[in-house]
């Protein structure tokens, strides 16, 4: 025998297509990452859920003493925290441009090195 409601699919979490919500970067300093999940800007941990409960209770257990920053002061902070993800993200962007520009480098001295030897023969 079938328990009842067994027969009924499950919502899947990406089905539910909840979005981050501008004012939780205010109140629990978290900002988009990607299209399903928040990053936490002070510890940079990356939150799956998009629930505003569990948001905050991540910020209540980890972050709480951010809790005394208020007004000016607290955007100011977050304002604080978004550059230095911002540069810190940069460095990263520009290393693997340069990663790319070398290989591409590579390929254009390999290119020159087979067309001089298919020259000789």
């Amino acid at each position: 025998m079938e328990e009842p409601g067994s027969s009924c699919k499950k919502l899947c979490v990406s089905e539910e297509k909840r979005k981050v919500q501008e004012k939780w970067s205010n109140a629990y300093f978290v900002v988009p990452q990607g299209s399903d999940k928040v990053m936490c800007l002070i510890c940079k941990q990356v939150n799956a859920m998009l629930k505003e409960f569990n948001i905050k209770r991540y910020y209540d257990t980890n972050h709480k003493m951010y809790d005394n920053f208020m007004g000016k002061e607290r955007t100011t902070k977050l304002e604080q925290f978004q550059r230095g993800l911002t540069a810190q993200q940069s460095v990263f962007t520009n290393l693997a441009k340069s990663g790319e520009a070398v290989t591409q480098a590579s390929y254009g001295v390999s290119l020159r090195n087979c067309q001089a030897e298919q020259a000789v023969q």
